[in-house]
């Protein structure tokens, strides 16, 4: 680990010394982890590893900092652990993410869903993968098809950190409503797109920075698609 270099870049970004101790210590554990069970070096990790030692913090009952990982691979500059690392906080962020608070959801169909026990972006993203899922989930439900796939929908692009409660619904609503759209734009075009929509239409929140457009674009090309449209 280059852990000068990691420790100046963390002063530069402001990080207190307690911070900067603190992002250290966790870069250590995993690349203590990583030599012990795979005797690879931290510069040698893929993407797999990352996953591998998120599962194995869960199954020890290990806590676990991701931030601290895009930190680290942000100072590195290596596009795909860092892409990899914020995989991961999407997955984190879907369990916790309440359909309910979606900006502009229909609160019955909500509702109807939640009595199938589907509550969260998560359990939305297992129930509505395929179009037969959806089908069939319309029918037990009694929420219409199109509602279904809209919160299919929202729910997937929560998957990038940045798009939750509001600017999902900014997204989805500008056109941006799946990876492949997202990830078909320059960053700096669909920035200016969404600054456009949201003055012409009033949209009550507000378009990506550069650097979140940047982000959001990267990871749309990076993630796995996990629907079938």
């Amino acid at each position: 680990m280059d852990e000068e270099g990691f420790r100046r870049y963390l002063k530069k970004t402001g990080k207190s010394r307690t911070k900067i101790e603190f992002n250290l210590r966790n870069v250590k554990r995993f690349e203590e982890h990583l030599l012990q069970s795979k005797r690879k070096k931290l510069e040698d990790a893929a993407p797999s590893d990352l996953k591998n030692y998120v599962n194995w913090a869960k199954e020890t009952g290990t806590k676990i900092w991701l931030w601290v990982f895009n930190r680290y691979y942000t100072y590195k500059q290596n596009d795909e652990l860092f892409c990899s690392t914020n995989e991961l906080i999407g997955i984190q962020s879907v369990r916790k993410s309440k359909l309910k608070d979606f900006l502009g959801v229909n609160p019955k169909h909500v509702q109807a869903l939640k009595a199938e026990g589907i509550i969260t972006a998560e359990q939305m993203l297992k129930a509505g993968k395929t179009r037969a899922d959806r089908e069939k989930l319309s029918v037990k439900s009694g929420v219409p098809l199109d509602s279904i796939l809209e919160l299919v929908k929202l729910s997937n692009l929560s998957r990038i950190i940045g798009l939750g409660k509001k600017r999902a619904r900014l997204f989805y609503d500008a056109g941006l409503d799946t990876m492949d759209k997202i990830a078909e734009w320059n960053s700096e075009e669909m920035r200016q797109m969404l600054l456009e929509f949201v003055e012409r239409t009033g949209f009550d929140g507000s378009a990506s920075t550069p650097s979140e457009a940047a982000f959001t674009v990267k990871l749309a090309k990076y993630l796995p698609r996990i629907i079938e449209y």
